[in-house]
């Protein structure tokens, strides 16, 4: 094995795309290597094709990217992709580093060439995916560059795939990781210390902090972060939530001035060696009682640790007997909470609390998303004295699309909503760039895929509208979102009997684009235009909820019922799985590559809930001791890795009448028996267990489990289905590669 593998490297040596790492760097940047494009087509939905996808997961092709497999022979310039006529290119980063002007859906290979096995930190930006020796692990599309993943660079040949995500240029470096484990301060979740009585950070108003963890190691870590103890497996990054206090108890994180210092600790599971400790510093910004400010709570959707600004009444609570009436408001992409609470001026009767959607990015206001608003909603309500018959809605852009989501399917919850610059749905919306959303209308299959995405058509849910304030404002110039969305809802509005200027609010700004800023009556605003506009607060001011709920029984009028269960996902959506505070488990009883595939599935899944989540993935192998309680506890969602064959875990929460092993799959239920067989099938399950679901993702064998790798449940507008059935060639042959969609 050592020959084989000094051969490698004395061969490999020069070789086009080569990076060299020597022992002794402590970071090495990718510049060059070899790119091929026009692989795949992918769109906001369920099942795309990609024949690099595709060549992953073919046993042959795959060995190509695989150092580790026997056949291991990576190509070379002019080498055609199998499945298609497209071949490897060279190609070079720019003077600064990063790889431009190349197609979106562009793949680019670097190989790197290691004295020996190396502990390092990834780090790369403007890259959907990238494949680490043939395992998936999560890019940063949108750039942010607080993206540092641990990863196994082994002795002797390595090679990195990465997927370029079209935004812009693609870098990436390789970092020594230097420890064990770490603390990524770059991505920490936190609130500010907000100078009060009331809200000082203290045991009767703790604060909580979302901080990331990495194990670049092959074993798992119990790490210990102030009084909270989490397991990080072999290479994975953990955003770990912990709770501080500023008042001196045993409990709390010690301070320092305004800086708290984190004491972190990792020990290897059951084992007490090596132990590692580490000391971080997070910096906490002291604002005033009345300033705009962010605080922290903990979600129910996965114990995480998110935030929430909020711009406060200007009225002093002394002087002033009234309860504030509270705006929601939604930001759009790319727009932390922070900069939305940025563009209001304070106003004396309302409070104003933006919540984060989980990233800049994060879930368009859907799903995930849809879920964080609510959950900031009723954090706030909870903690500060608002008046629950004065709530309104409103946000720009793609927080304009949340606007019309949250106000259509939760109109019970909001007296008014005002979107500025908002589109209506993804298939609107993309529909006017050019693009499809969904699966193109079809069989059983597609209707099941496009039946889970319902609620993201807002239009089937306007007579919800009906009674509602509603304010629209848009740039008639807007070159972001089509000022037709606008014009869209309005017809909309008009054919259902309601009155522009009576039951509504519309206005197009002449001139003016996506983002604006504009005097009123020639006086300049305080704060930004497209966001406080006047005219959307007057509307807020006009309207009640107790006067709707009379106006309706009055009427006797019903709300339109949205396609949603009791936690705001679509009705039988697999999305549900990852919900109520879910575990993951990976199946360790298989063969090595079926263990390694369930591991790596794992990392890659909570790599991704991470990144676009903000989130907190609880992860856990199927023996370890906490596995058995886990599965009693009615509390969490657990997520299967691997089949009943190969996850031990199985036959704790699965029933009888579902069962996916090496051979088939079978699926018992009110319509009769369903069987499949084959070693090619990839399963994505969500069983309901009473209040908690478990969601499946197995293969038959490792071809159909290795189909599921990049499979986009976690992108919004997508539809999945509580049962899909498929063979490892749907990367090839599309739809018509799904076998079941129920």
């Amino acid at each position: 094995m050592k020959t084989a593998l000094m051969a490698c490297f004395v061969a490999a040596a020069g070789a086009w795309g080569q990076v060299q790492l020597r022992e002794q760097d402590a970071s090495v940047k990718l510049t060059e290597g070899l790119t091929i494009s026009g692989v795949g087509s992918w769109g906001r939905r369920t099942i795309n094709t990609d024949a690099l996808v595709a060549a992953m997961i073919d046993e042959d092709a795959r060995a190509a990217f695989a150092p580790s497999s026997a056949k291991f022979d990576p190509p070379e310039a002019g080498d055609v992709l199998a499945g298609t006529d497209k071949a490897w290119s060279e190609v070079k980063a720019n003077a600064e580093g990063a790889f431009s002007d190349l197609p979106r859906g562009s793949y680019v290979l670097v190989r790197v060439q290691s004295e020996s096995d190396r502990a390092m930190l990834l780090h790369a930006t403007g890259n959907s995916v990238v494949y680490v020796n043939g395992e998936p692990r999560t890019g940063d599309a949108y750039g942010h560059g607080f993206v540092k993943l641990p990863v196994a660079i082994r002795r002797g040949e390595n090679v990195l795939v990465f997927g370029h995500a079209g935004r812009g240029g693609m870098r990436a470096e390789l970092e020594a990781a230097g420890s064990t484990m770490g603390v990524n301060t770059g991505d920490i979740t936190k609130a500010d210390d907000v100078v009060g009585e009331l809200v000082r950070m203290t045991t009767h108003h703790p604060r909580h902090v979302g901080v990331p963890v990495w194990n670049a190691s092959d074993e798992p870590l119990r790490t210990k972060l102030g009084s909270t103890t989490a397991a990080v497996q072999p290479w994975f990054v953990a955003k770990v939530p912990m709770e501080v206090s500023f008042d001196g108890s045993d409990q709390s994180a010690p301070l320092s001035g305004d800086a708290l210092s984190l004491e972190v600790s990792a020990t290897p599971i059951g084992a007490q060696r090596d132990q590692t400790a580490l000391t971080s510093a997070i910096q906490f910004t002291r604002r005033a009682l009345r300033e705009s400010h962010s605080r922290t709570f903990v979600s129910e959707i996965d114990g995480s640790v998110q935030y929430v600004s909020l711009v406060p009444s200007s009225a002093d609570p002394q002087e002033s007997r009234d309860r504030p009436a509270l705006v929601l408001s939604l930001h759009g992409a790319s727009v932390e909470a922070t900069s939305q609470a940025a563009s209001y001026a304070a106003k004396p009767d309302m409070l104003i609390a933006c919540p984060t959607n989980r990233r800049p990015f994060g879930f368009d206001w859907e799903d995930w998303g849809r879920l964080d608003a609510l959950e900031a909603l009723a954090f706030v309500q909870r903690e500060y004295s608002t008046d629950p018959d004065r709530v309104y809605l409103t946000g720009h852009s793609m927080g304009g699309h949340g606007t019309w989501q949250l106000g259509v399917l939760y109109p019970e919850k909001f007296a008014a909503i005002a979107p500025s610059a908002g589109w209506l749905s993804f298939d609107s919306y993309a529909g006017a760039r050019g693009q499809q959303a969904g699966e193109a209308e079809g069989d059983a299959n597609a209707r099941a895929m496009r039946g889970a995405r319902d609620s993201s058509d807002t239009l089937n849910f306007f007579d919800n509208l009906r009674g509602r304030g509603i304010y629209i404002l848009h740039g008639d110039a807007d070159d972001n979102v089509p000022v037709s969305e606008a014009r869209a809802a309005r017809e909309k509005l008009l054919a259902m009997g309601l009155k522009e200027s009576e039951d509504f609010g519309y206005h197009e700004q002449p001139g003016a684009g996506h983002w604006w800023d504009a005097p009123v009556n020639g006086e300049d605003l305080p704060g930004a235009a497209c966001l406080d506009w006047p005219a959307i607060f007057e509307t807020f001011r006009k309207h009640t909820l107790s006067a709707q709920r009379e106006a309706r029984a009055k009427e006797n009028r019903e709300l339109v019922v949205p396609p949603l269960d009791a936690r705001g996902f679509p009705k039988g959506s697999f999305k549900r799985a990852f919900d109520r505070r879910f575990v993951m488990i990976y199946g360790s009883a298989g063969t090595p590559e079926e263990n390694a595939w369930a591991l790596a599935k794992a990392r890659f899944d909570a790599d991704q809930w991470w990144y676009r989540a903000n989130g907190y993935a609880y992860v856990l192998r199927d023996d370890d001791a906490e596995v058995e309680s886990l599965a009693k506890n009615m509390a969490h969602n657990v997520i299967l890795y691997g089949n009943a064959d190969t996850n031990r875990a199985w036959r704790l929460l699965m029933p009888d009448t579902i069962r996916v092993s090496r051979s088939e799959v079978r699926i018992v239920n009110e319509e009769g028996e369903q069987t499949w067989t084959g070693d090619d099938l990839g399963v994505l399950l969500a069983h309901s267990d009473g209040d908690r679901t478990i969601g499946v993702i197995a293969g038959t064998g490792l071809s159909g489990s290795r189909a599921l790798d990049r499979m986009p449940y976690f992108l919004s507008g997508t539809g999945f289905p509580s049962q899909l059935v498929m063979r490892s060639a749907v990367w090839r042959d599309g739809m018509r590669g799904v076998l079941h969609a129920r």
